[in-house]
């Protein structure tokens, strides 16, 4: 009796010792998904800074999609390229992406094991690199009407991949009756899709392709569906051929609307009603690496960006998916439109528009600074954005544009007029650039003068943005 007695708390020991280590492998074992606000990079960048993690916390994003392959189509051949590992790991959970150009579709169609192992040859050296915490592998690549051959590609990551790891792919198009079948395969095999409802793709194309996918579509597919975006756009420098020669940063979209060396118009409004279109031509010849080498008259570099208020929309309209995933080129404020700094905006609430402070410069120039103290920048346009700076006690001799497109004087009733007669010095911008610093020239006085200052901004989303007149100390 004793010993068996002995041995029952012996046992009973040994159960409670093994239950944490049980319940550690289970934990272990259960697939984290991403965070209700996801980063994804459209392609190689570093991971955030330090400091900019209280600022990722307020939006709830602690999960990053990270390109790890770069996989291209060309009809049926595929081609697979690991693309260059993070300086440093990326802090929160990380899901390593197939970032994909072309149309998959056939390729899938003829031999999907084929393309399987082909990419796990690429991809898994990646699966053992310092991302971070890795959580997952994401399909970013163009599969339409061979949603079945996708399914066969997820299947064999999830064979292949830790089991707590989880496997998923985009939905970049509306679901037809023809290809919802093959789509429900594939959401078999993965964890969680991504319906791209927002923005463009990057493709074979340079100008890459609109998405077009649908949330309610894919609720059918039985599998939790989060939203993606891509709100910012980019240009494409063709030759006067008609050839494609380089796609363009919209961050020096500033800068040609200074250069004089180029002129710019506007896309075909009924043609485009989603995006804002901007077309620069080339006056003469110029160069410079920021667009991609040399144009010369006849050549074009066209931005199609999408505008703010569409964004917030389309996130709004996505809020019944467990999480939204947005595409940013990079967390860095470099000067490109719809940034981080504008996903902020949208999120926590905060008005959308340009926010201009001024200043009067010291020194003997009388000039005034305009700051744009906002992550949102202006429409681009010729004539409806400027500021007013008006001259109260002294006679306006003469004036420079400074950073300004050009100038024009005016009277007390807002007539044109020459520098002696005019009350106020109208200066305009073609476009104001998110935290862009804008100084006029000298403004000459008769004397010592009271001035004061207004602005005028355009939106991007069409309205107009006005400040009272303020004065300057």
């Amino acid at each position: 009796m004793a010993p068996a007695m002995l041995r029952r708390p012996v046992l009973l020991l040994l159960a409670l010792s093994a239950a944490p280590a049980g319940c550690r492998r289970h934990r272990a074992n259960v697939r984290v998904f991403p965070s209700p606000i996801a980063i994804e990079l459209s392609g190689p960048a570093a991971a955030p800074p330090a400091d900019l993690a209280p600022r990722l916390a307020a939006i709830g994003a602690s999960s990053f999609f990270v390109p790890a392959v770069l996989a291209r189509a060309d009809g049926e051949t595929l081609s697979f390229h690991a693309l260059p590992l993070p300086a440093k790991p990326f802090p929160g959970r990380v899901y390593l992406e197939v970032a994909g150009r072309g149309d998959f579709d056939p390729a899938l169609a003829r031999d999907p094991a084929r393309a399987a192992s082909e990419l796990w040859r690429a991809l898994e050296p990646a699966t053992h690199a310092p991302w971070g915490q890795i959580a997952g592998v994401h399909l970013a690549w163009r599969v339409s009407a061979s949603a079945k051959g996708e399914a066969v590609v997820l299947a064999e990551l999830r064979r292949r991949l830790p089991a707590d790891w989880t496997v998923s792919a985009a939905v970049d198009a509306r679901l037809t009756e023809e290809t919802t079948k093959g789509w429900r395969a594939a959401a078999r095999n993965a964890s969680f899709l991504v319906a791209e409802t927002f923005g463009r793709g990057e493709d074979a194309d340079p100008a890459g392709f609109v998405y077009s996918a649908s949330l309610e579509d894919a609720a059918a597919l039985r599998v939790p569906v989060y939203a993606g975006y891509a709100p910012q756009g980019w240009g494409v420098l063709r030759s006067s051929d008609g050839t494609a020669r380089a796609t363009v940063s919209d961050s020096v979209v500033n800068e040609l609307s200074e250069d004089r060396r180029f002129d710019f118009s506007f896309g075909d409004v009924l043609s485009d009603p989603d995006e804002s279109v901007y077309v620069f031509s080339p006056l003469r010849p110029a160069s410079s690496p920021r667009w991609g080498g040399p144009v010369r008259p006849g050549d074009t570099i066209t931005f199609r960006e999408r505008r703010t208020g569409d964004f917030t929309k389309a996130l709004a309209d996505g809020r019944a998916a467990p999480g939204k995933i947005v595409r940013l080129a990079s967390l860095e404020e470099d000067g490109r439109w719809n940034g981080f700094g504008v996903l902020e905006d949208v999120l926590l609430g905060r008005p959308l528009e340009p926010k201009l402070a001024f200043s009067r410069a010291g020194g003997a120039e009388n000039a005034v600074v305009a700051v744009n103290t906002a992550a949102e920048c202006s429409e681009l346009t010729r004539i409806n954005t400027w500021i007013d700076v008006t001259v109260r006690g002294a006679r306006i001799l003469d004036a420079r544009p400074g950073d300004f497109d050009r100038f024009l004087f005016l009277d007390e009733r807002g007539r044109p007029v020459s520098g002696p007669r005019a009350r106020t010095i109208r200066f305009f911008e073609n476009l104001v650039a998110a935290g862009e610093s804008m100084r006029t020239g000298p403004i000459r006085l008769s004397g010592t003068g009271e001035m004061s200052v207004s602005a005028h901004v355009a939106t991007v989303d069409g309205k107009t943005l006005r400040t009272a007149e303020t004065p300057l100390e």
